[in-house]
């Protein structure tokens, strides 16, 4: 798919913007979506996190005062990272986790990262997915003592890892 702004280079960056219930779709190259285009024409991401984190740690009540937040590997801030929207390294994560850990959550519905399966995917790893599924909800289970559930979830999960075991 070529680019909507050049119609020169392939399009890599895929934009889906809603607007008043009305969905709008821009295929666009690298080169066209500068930051400074990203941030002027399409999106406006360091004000989306800003409202994004004040929103949150407004919300959370025992939340770390930013300004105490730092990582010790790189040693951006909490408030750089929510003026700019981007980390230092990958130790950001786990710096600022008090705080991006409901973000992430709240964006993405959970705070575990699982990727995208396609859709005739490898059933191995879709067992996998499903016993690591059914594995917090045994969990779950039993720390509510619903032992019958639990003995359910169990059996499941026995039953799955067998077909994932006789192929590898």
């Amino acid at each position: 798919m070529l680019c909507e702004n050049c119609n020169e280079r392939q399009a890599t960056i895929h934009i889906t913007k809603i607007i008043n219930g009305k969905k709008k779709e821009m295929h666009l190259c690298d080169q066209c979506t500068s930051l400074e285009q990203i941030g002027k024409n399409i999106f406006d991401y360091t004000n989306f996190i800003t409202n994004l984190t004040e929103d949150i740690a407004g919300s959370n009540k025992k939340a770390v005062k930013d300004e105490d937040l730092t990582c010790d590997h790189c040693g951006m801030t909490y408030e750089f990272f929510k003026k700019h929207g981007k980390f230092g390294c990958e130790h950001c994560y786990d710096a600022f986790e008090p705080m991006i850990a409901p973000m992430i959550k709240r964006m993405h519905g959970k705070n575990v990262h699982t990727g995208k399966m396609i859709k005739n995917g490898n059933e191995d790893l879709v067992r996998k997915r499903e016993i690591e599924d059914l594995d917090r909800q045994l969990k779950i289970a039993v720390e509510k003592e619903e032992y019958e559930e639990a003995a359910i979830l169990r059996d499941k999960i026995k039953e799955l890892a067998k077909g994932v075991n006789s192929k590898g």
